[in-house]
């Protein structure tokens, strides 16, 4: 029997990194984007591949699509051709992204005829330049801002090479609030940045924040237990700047102190392609450096703190959602708690600068009782108000005003 004609909308979907598995910060939010989009459109998607092993995941992805466009990029290779972009006024990260297979593929779809086009990320945002349809956008971060902090922490040359990356960014920014019918960023303050940028369009600037799966991410979900002690636990992907910055100043400023005051204390950093400078902090006393683990949720689940050390944050930082989800009780920098919806010392606790840190994670390593309530109350609140249904509303209702 003939399947019955699927007349919904037509959507076309590009995304910068394949957003499957979702296993870093950009790419959980960029899946809830493809299967948000996959559930209420045809979809055709596009994406870059900079691992070689992600190439197993097309497949899974093309079960959601009408059409899938997968491009391998060689990292060395794009970082060379980024650099193409000093000789003009166009940032890096577009021409780290340019490919010509990518734009043909695009280019024909958009021929073709679609009903709406979404970027995600400003680095794929010029390949829909020429889209007739209603665009949207999802900056995720104000990524000028990023670089714009990089600036100001490194010395020359690259400091004026990141500064450049900033000011360039901002304008393209700029002109893609003004070309899209909507841009979204991931917070209010991301919003702010992009919307104070000369020559942007506030009108078409707005945001829909990060969500989290409370039923995987839950303590008495069914995982094997980790069959290790774990005090402290910080997450992520260990080759990302802001986290090597964060665990290696972690190590250097809080953790001996608190070494010495506790010597039998375990520090776990947990997450995929940990650097040489992470990898190092292994040969320290009591520090685990796992690399790639299949399940995050046993660590989680065994550590009796999560930390978020940040010096440079943007955005919402899911570590701290996943964490509060899994009622570990977290402390976290001022810039890795913007974002989070929660109330500090209620939900979790911010502690800024390194005797800051030491002192809470003293007291809550000495008492269970406060550690485990803040625990709890992490978790409620991210039952009570952070699922992904409830953040991708405003996009929806974006999408309602346009008739998509």
């Amino acid at each position: 029997m003939s399947q019955p004609p699927d007349n919904r909308k037509h959507a076309l979907l590009l995304v910068h990194r394949i957003p499957w598995p979702p296993d870093k910060g950009d790419k959980i939010r960029s899946w809830r984007l493809f299967r948000y989009l996959a559930g209420r459109y045809r979809l055709s998607c596009g994406f870059f591949v900079d691992d070689p092993d992600d190439m197993a995941h097309v497949e899974y992805l093309a079960q959601f699509c009408d059409e899938v466009k997968a491009v391998q990029i060689g990292p060395r290779l794009a970082r060379l051709r980024s650099l193409t972009a000093l000789a003009s006024r166009r940032p890096m990260t577009f021409d780290f992204y340019r490919s010509r297979a990518m734009k043909q593929w695009v280019d024909g779809v958009l021929a073709e005829g679609v009903d709406a086009a979404f970027g995600f990320s400003a680095a794929v945002m010029p390949y829909l330049e020429q889209a007739t349809c209603p665009v949207f956008a999802d900056l995720v971060d104000a990524d000028s801002a990023k670089w714009a902090s990089y600036a100001e922490r490194a010395s020359l040359p690259m400091s004026a090479l990141y500064a450049r990356e900033g000011s360039v960014l901002a304008n393209a920014e700029a002109a893609i609030s003004r070309r899209a019918d909507h841009t979204f960023l991931i917070t209010p303050e991301e919003a702010m940045i992009v919307k104070s940028h000369k020559l942007a369009n506030p009108a078409r600037i707005g945001c829909y924040g990060n969500g989290v799966d409370t039923d995987y991410f839950d303590p008495a979900a069914d995982f094997a237990p980790l069959d290790r002690r774990v005090d402290l636990i910080f997450t992520g992907a260990m080759d990302y700047q802001p986290n090597v910055e964060a665990v290696t100043w972690f190590a250097d400023a809080v953790w001996p102190q608190l070494r010495k005051a506790m010597p039998d204390i375990i520090f776990a950093i947990v997450g995929a392609r940990p650097t040489e400078a992470v990898a190092g902090l292994a040969a320290r006393p009591g520090i685990i450096v796992t690399g790639r683990v299949e399940d995050m949720r046993p660590w989680l689940a065994a550590a009796r703190i999560a930390i978020a050390p940040l010096q440079i944050a943007r955005g919402v930082q899911n570590k701290v959602l996943e964490a509060m989800a899994m009622a570990r009780p977290v402390v976290a920098s001022p810039g890795a708690a913007t974002g989070i919806a929660a109330t500090p010392g209620e939900h979790f606790f911010i502690a800024d600068g390194a005797e800051a840190f030491r002192q809470r994670i003293s007291a809550l390593l000495q008492d269970d009782p406060t550690a485990t309530s803040i625990g709890r109350a992490g978790r409620e609140h991210m039952v009570a108000t952070g699922s992904w249904a409830a953040r991708l509303s405003p996009l929806g209702s974006v999408l309602a005003e346009h008739g998509i």
